[in-house]
């Protein structure tokens, strides 16, 4: 074995981080890749780790006949084929197949300059994109890809892996007359509990800013007579994202409002340059920015009980584009997005126009429904601002301000 000589210290941390890498990832030679009938195709890169035998994703996308992008700033890696899409972002347990999100037993992480992930998952996947079954044959040490399946097959519904093989993967929203009138709005402090949501460099957690905004929108909105607000935490509390949208749907509300923090990871040059604020409604993500938030955002779920998260990912369809109230939300986010611009100063727009995107939060809402990221907590400029009441009031003034000109337009009908 030959030495290197380290000169400085960024070599020191660069051999340190090679040193854990190893130590929490063996080598252990490439996986068989096969069709039925024993025929060979071709080989992918794996390591060893806890959760047994992890495989190249990139590697297995190129042996289904997939082209992949790695997007270094966000840490996603998207694979297509055919019009068939996934999406994994390096340690996060959920993936995107087309317009289904699912959730993994263990996450993606790098590797050797590619992403892995354990067998059987990336089996079950990939499954999807090669739209044939894959079956992990642990004792072979290959990844078999059988014949090809119907053109209407979704992620999980194949023999490699589904945990709910026969139930209904689609959600459909139940029926609610749109009123003429909107009088109850419900306030979603994001997060809560023992799900602290982003942390700033300095500490301060989103949890605690987005409730401050939260219950400062609380006070401004019950100033008006004809409206009824409520709250799905007041506290630091945890609730799961499928009982906010059901709190909401339970109280008839006319508008759901999730209140967040942005955040981004990378070099501190980088946080200290991604900044601003942004609105969002519930539809397919038509940007990398926008999935990377939504992704963002929808990993409470590692916080959530396996029991009722877990099925409640795996079933669900994400058939945004047809729900009901898509022009309000639209409408509402729009509105949101053209108050700040005109009345905040300390925070600035993170760019043009709003965003959309999967997210879980306000999946299920048989009302309009926004979630507003206030701002960067990852940038410590923004963090400062973020933590203080009297910016968390003004906040809350100006999203009122929003949400009164919203009412105004509905009830005279968009």
């Amino acid at each position: 074995m030959r030495w290197l000589r380290v000169k400085d210290a960024g070599s020191v941390a660069a051999v340190g981080v090679l040193l854990h890498y190893l130590a929490v990832a063996a080598y252990c030679g490439p996986v068989r890749f096969g069709a039925e009938g024993n025929r060979s195709i071709g080989t992918i890169p794996s390591v060893e780790r806890s959760e047994g035998v992890c495989l190249s994703l990139p590697h297995l996308c190129e042996l289904v006949g997939g082209t992949w992008h790695w997007d270094v700033l966000t840490g996603e890696l998207r694979c297509s084929r055919a019009g068939r899409n996934l999406s994994f972002v390096q340690d996060m347990h959920f993936y995107e197949a087309g317009d289904s999100i699912v959730q993994l037993h263990s996450a993606p992480f790098r590797g050797g300059g590619d992403l892995y992930l354990a067998a059987g998952g990336a089996a079950e996947a990939f499954s999807y994109l090669a739209a044939a079954p894959l079956r992990w044959r642990p004792d072979e040490s290959a990844m078999i890809l059988g014949d090809m399946i119907h053109k209407g097959a979704t992620a999980g519904s194949t023999e490699a892996g589904s945990a709910n093989r026969g139930g209904s993967s689609v959600r459909v929203l139940p029926d609610q007359p749109r009123g003429e009138a909107i009088t109850t709005i419900v306030i979603d402090a994001g997060h809560g509990g023992r799900d602290p949501g982003a942390v700033g460099p300095g500490g301060t957690k989103e949890k605690d800013v987005v409730l401050g905004v939260a219950l400062a929108l609380q006070s401004e909105l019950q100033k008006c007579s004809d409206l009824t607000v409520y709250m799905t935490r007041s506290t630091d509390v945890f609730v799961e994202l499928r009982d906010r949208t059901k709190f909401a749907n339970d109280k008839n509300a006319d508008l759901f409002v999730s209140i967040h923090a942005n955040s981004i990871g990378g070099s501190r040059k980088k946080r200290e340059q991604v900044k601003g604020y942004k609105v969002y409604f519930l539809s397919h993500a038509k940007s990398e920015d926008d999935r990377r938030v939504a992704m963002l955002e929808n990993s409470v779920v590692e916080f959530e009980k396996k029991e009722s998260g877990g099925n409640f990912l795996q079933n669900i369809l994400m058939d945004m584009a047809a729900s009901e109230y898509l022009l309000e939300s639209q409408e509402v986010s729009i509105m949101l997005a053209e108050t700040f611009s005109s009345k905040l100063r300390k925070v600035r727009k993170l760019h043009t126009g709003v965003g959309q995107g999967p997210f879980w939060v306000l999946y299920g809402a048989t009302m309009p429904s926004v979630l507003v990221e206030t701002g960067f907590i990852s940038n410590p400029r923004e963090e400062k601002i973020l933590a203080d009441q009297a910016f968390q009031k003004e906040l809350a003034s100006v999203i009122r301000e929003a949400i009164l000109e919203f009412k105004k337009k509905y009830e005279r009908g968009l």
